[in-house]
């Protein structure tokens, strides 16, 4: 069984365990975990997202987990963080949590310096999310996907400079014998 624990601030020997028998945790399988400018504590758990505020072992099940999609984070340049576990989350910088939809279901996801959330579906597009909460297809790699070919764009990353990394995989060759190559958008 997993376990959730902290280093106590006053002595650095003793260890507190938090699980389902001595708290309120919801879950022992903690798969993500970040803070959050205002010194919010979120878990990404087996029964979904967790919130701990404060010094008190209070954790709040903020949403039930839907689906167990694997566990992704990324950082704003806000001190906000995107997290995806089968749904979208945008945890704020004040400590708030706000579910967000997408148009499918997230494969990778990167901010880029303007606080643009990037998104690769799993079918292998590109989408933004705009300013209204709703995204825009990136039609740029739209030809790069191809169903024929199994082509699709795997990951992306966003460089210290704001230039835009796109993983992209066409199988050209036997199923088996995958053909990467990269892209990159550069800030403009």
């Amino acid at each position: 069984m997993k376990k959730s624990c902290c280093l106590d601030r006053a002595n650095l020997r003793e260890m507190v365990q938090y699980t389902t028998f001595n708290s309120n945790l919801p879950d022992n399988r903690v798969s993500l975990a970040e803070t959050t400018p205002d010194g919010t504590k979120w878990f990404l758990t087996g029964a979904g997202l967790v919130r701990l505020s404060g010094e008190e072992t209070d954790f709040r099940l903020v949403g039930e987990r839907r689906e167990n999609q694997g566990c992704q984070a990324v950082p704003a340049p806000d001190g906000s963080k995107w997290l995806y576990d089968g749904r979208l989350i945008h945890l704020t910088a004040s400590g708030s949590a706000e579910f967000a939809a997408t148009p499918e279901a997230i494969r990778s996801m990167a901010v880029d310096l303007d606080g643009t959330l990037w998104v690769i579906g799993e079918s292998g597009k590109v989408y933004s999310r705009v300013e209204d909460g709703t995204f825009n297809e990136y039609a740029a790699l739209t030809p790069y996907i191809n169903k024929e070919h199994r082509g699709r764009i795997e990951k992306v990353f966003v460089d210290s400079d704001g230039s835009k990394w796109f993983v992209l995989f066409l199988d050209l060759c036997p199923p088996d014998n995958w053909n990467p190559f990269m892209v990159q958008r550069r800030k403009v």
